[in-house]
């Protein structure tokens, strides 16, 4: 199985506008400030491991744009298994987050920005 093993940064990134389907593979980001996998558009995760010192996912969206992210499987081995960020930070206007997660295996927690 293919390995994604980044140390300074997010492992994979889907950017504004993207689409990334994910059904196997191991995804490790070693830096605590970045994610085995960035969304700022549509993913959609069946498989893989996540894995790694901050987050397993990180769902972000701002000024105005739509973020979906189906998680259907997998396993998310990280402190903080999936992280919500709307907005971005406080210069941005907000999107629309829909997250649904019906099925996976996950041993952080998900948390929210403030």
């Amino acid at each position: 199985m293919e390995t994604l093993n980044q140390l300074e940064a997010n492992a994979v990134k889907n950017d504004e506008y993207g689409n990334i389907n994910i059904n196997g593979g191991n995804f490790v980001s070693e830096n605590p400030n970045y994610a085995a996998l960035q969304n700022w558009a549509n993913a959609n995760i069946a498989g893989g491991y996540f894995q790694g010192a901050g987050q397993a996912i990180s769902v972000e969206v701002y000024n105005g744009q739509t973020n979906n992210t189906t998680i259907s499987g997998g396993t998310f081995d990280m402190p903080t298994a999936i992280y919500l960020n709307n907005g971005y930070n406080a210069k941005y206007e907000t999107g629309t987050i829909n997250l649904d997660v019906n099925g996976g295996e996950f041993m952080g927690i998900i948390t929210e920005s403030q």
